[in-house]
């Protein structure tokens, strides 16, 4: 994944994040909810990769999984707080037009979606039945 998909991907987060109850924190917002869907995606990988016997499963109890999380969220929190990186970020995609808008909100959406559908899709998945 490009660092541009990550960045339009806070972008998105960050106006959503705007939006809410926390509003005054856009930015902490959307740094955690990006880290937890990147962490959850690497979770799934793990799990596919496992039950497909390529690759074991990197997290052997809920703790470890607890320590990548946090550890997720801690480096995304540096990656865009540090030196107000979120800041460049956002003046890089505020001027979108009405049609990359469109296209950026279906994007976010079905990527968010996909997540948590996958979440159910390896939970269920048989190896050797697609």
């Amino acid at each position: 994944m490009k660092m541009k998909v990550v960045d339009y991907l806070f972008f998105k987060l960050y106006l959503a994040s705007k939006k809410s109850s926390l509003n005054e924190i856009p930015e902490w917002l959307a740094s955690i909810i990006l880290a937890m869907i990147l962490g959850v995606n690497i979770i799934v990988i793990s799990a596919l990769l496992a039950k497909l016997e390529v690759f074991p499963f990197l997290f052997s109890s809920s703790f470890q999984v607890a320590v990548f999380m946090f550890i997720d969220i801690a480096l995304i929190l540096l990656f865009f707080l540090r030196k107000k990186r979120y800041e460049r970020v956002i003046g890089r995609f505020i001027d979108e037009s009405k049609n990359q808008k469109l296209r950026g909100n279906i994007f976010v959406i079905g990527y968010i979606v996909f997540t948590f559908l996958s979440i159910f899709l390896i939970a269920f998945f048989k190896p050797g039945k697609l």
